[in-house]
């Protein structure tokens, strides 16, 4: 699954969200917690705040600690 993240990167990079979102719900999926944050990040540009706050709990309880610091935005 480490491929669909870095194809998420690839994608996110180029401005592609909608193209990246999926890549890395996969990964995330399969426990690559930067995957659920990056999730999270573009839930969060999007306006979906409560999705943005599970996918940075998950990462950040996961061990992802860069996720952490965006749950603080949460309390």
């Amino acid at each position: 699954m480490q491929g669909c993240f870095r194809l998420g990167i690839m994608e996110d990079k180029q401005g592609n969200m909608s193209k990246a979102k999926p890549l890395f719900k996969k990964s995330c999926d399969h426990k690559i917690m930067e995957g659920c944050s990056n999730l999270g990040i573009i839930e969060l540009k999007w306006g979906n705040i409560p999705e943005a706050g599970q996918l940075f709990k998950k990462a950040c309880d996961g061990g992802y600690s860069d996720a952490c610091g965006f749950l603080t935005e949460f309390d």
